[in-house]
């Protein structure tokens, strides 16, 4: 009889993390993987009330899906894939006319580099991550997800902005949603906490901004607190006239 064999616990099995992506460890891989013309739903049935007028996470309905994508690969904490196409029209009235770049995806990170993304309003191109600590994160986006963005020649209209901040809708922008907006530059951090580096923006007929922003407080426009370092302002009593209408300007 061996006492100390017989009170030795055997060691216990790792469980994976509860955040991990693929707990089963399989892997997954694809060549080319492709859906036309399809129909995608996604819904949390704890929330009963699901709002139509901007993208909701707990209800998302996709229609008119084209996929195609090559180098798919679904394994452990990890997912990633090379993005030939990617459109969709959703119910809230946002469409995506065309997505593509190098997917790579964790429990706590989601990347895009080679991006290129359009709608029938806007142009980016470059590189997006997000950052966060579980999927969970996204239902308080505004305080909790990391942004890293790196935009080149992009051009941003406000309506499509409004469909992922429906603040937006209701705040000071609520005028110039159809406004264009050229940017360029480095954009870090939460929603709530954003900063922008090497900005190059021009909005309007002749206004152009070049420099530094920090903004603490959004999407709550009203009482978001703007930090800028210009290297270089360009406007125009128009432009002023149309984007700051309560301003009295001198004749």
């Amino acid at each position: 009889y061996n006492h100390a064999a017989s009170n030795r616990k055997e060691p216990a099995e790792k469980k994976p993390p509860a955040t991990q992506i693929n707990t089963t460890g399989w892997v997954f891989k694809l060549t080319h993987w492709g859906l036309s013309d399809a129909w995608l739903s996604l819904k949390d049935t704890r929330y009963e009330k699901a709002r139509t007028y901007a993208i909701d996470l707990r209800n998302i309905q996709l229609s008119a899906v084209n996929w195609h994508v090559h180098d798919f690969y679904f394994g452990g904490d990890s997912l990633s894939a090379a993005i030939e196409q990617f459109d969709f029209s959703e119910q809230s009235g946002f469409a995506l006319s065309n997505l593509v770049g190098q997917l790579h995806a964790s429990s706590k990170n989601i990347s895009l580099k080679e991006m290129e993304l359009i709608t029938p309003h806007s142009y980016l191109s470059d590189r997006l991550e997000v950052n966060f600590k579980s999927f969970k994160d996204f239902e308080e986006f505004d305080s909790k997800v990391k942004m890293d963005v790196s935009l080149v020649d992009g051009r941003l209209q406000l309506k499509d902005l409004a469909y992922f901040l429906p603040k937006l809708n209701d705040g000071a922008l609520k005028d110039y949603l159809l406004q264009d907006i050229k940017v360029s530059g480095k954009i870090k951090g939460k929603l709530s906490s954003l900063r922008g580096d090497e900005l190059k923006i021009a909005f309007g007929q002749y206004s152009y901004f070049q420099g530094k922003v920090k903004l603490r407080g959004l999407p709550n426009l009203e009482s978001t607190f703007v930090d800028l370092k210009v290297d270089r302002l360009v406007t125009d009593a128009t432009d002023i006239k149309q984007w700051l209408r309560d301003v009295k300007l001198p004749n």
